[in-house]
């Protein structure tokens, strides 16, 4: 093999390599984002239920105080104590639905969190429907030059060149994933400082149990020349 065709191949090892950890990464969001839509649904039962195991040790010693106050009943040892088992109930059933929302899920989930913040080689966004940036990881503040609290909220359309903005291409890019679950692209970005970069970008749609799209993530990857397509 000559000199060429061990780039060639070399080029394409690199690629291969990259888009399984990108498969790989986004496997993981979406389940992730899978795993907090059912918790967000589950959430409303929850309360419910957790109102009224509140609610009954409550008015209890609602009930209890307000006899004593409108003097219907004296304050002795055996009503002493029922005021103390009342308020004991209550303080254990707020005890046990504290542990319960710190579940080993949630440990889970902010564990994966942190791991997504810290990587640096990879620029990971989560996108609402529009396409509004909603997170930011360390791996884009490096790439892009932005801190989370100047970029947070604003469009992603803001990396792209004008001669893009005129093509309308993040737009695009929203729509292709939308309708085919993902949109790869290859170009020109623009840093925080005006500088551009060659980036090489995967966006992927996320739904919720109804299928239907509620966000997006964004992954980009800074490409060395010779991984430039003509």
């Amino acid at each position: 093999m000559d000199e060429t065709q061990k780039n060639a191949l070399t080029v394409l090892a690199r690629q291969v390599v990259y888009l399984m950890e990108l498969e790989l990464n986004q496997k993981l969001l979406v389940k992730k984002m899978e795993e907090i839509q059912v918790k967000n649904d589950s959430l409303v039962k929850i309360a419910f239920i957790q109102s009224h195991l509140i609610r009954q040790p409550l008015t209890s010693i609602m009930g209890l105080v307000n006899l004593v106050r409108q003097g219907y009943q004296q304050v002795d040892d055996e009503w002493i104590q029922m005021l103390g088992q009342a308020t004991d109930l209550l303080d254990k059933r707020i005890h046990e639905i504290v542990i319960e929302t710190l579940a080993e899920k949630d440990i889970k989930v902010i564990r994966f969190n942190k791991m997504v913040n810290e990587i640096e080689d990879y620029a990971i966004l989560l996108l609402d429907r529009e396409g509004n940036i909603e997170n930011w990881n360390k791996g884009a503040q490096t790439l892009k030059g932005y801190q989370a609290s100047e970029i947070i909220g604003k469009n992603f359309s803001v990396f792209y060149t004008p001669e893009d903005l005129a093509h309308d291409l993040p737009a695009r890019l929203i729509q292709q994933a939308t309708a085919n679950g993902a949109a790869k692209s290859q170009g020109w970005r623009i840093r925080k400082d005006g500088s551009r970069f060659w980036g090489s970008i995967l966006i992927t749609a996320i739904h919720n149990q109804g299928d239907e799209v509620i966000g997006f993530t964004k992954v980009t990857r800074l490409l060395e020349p010779e991984l430039q397509l003509n």
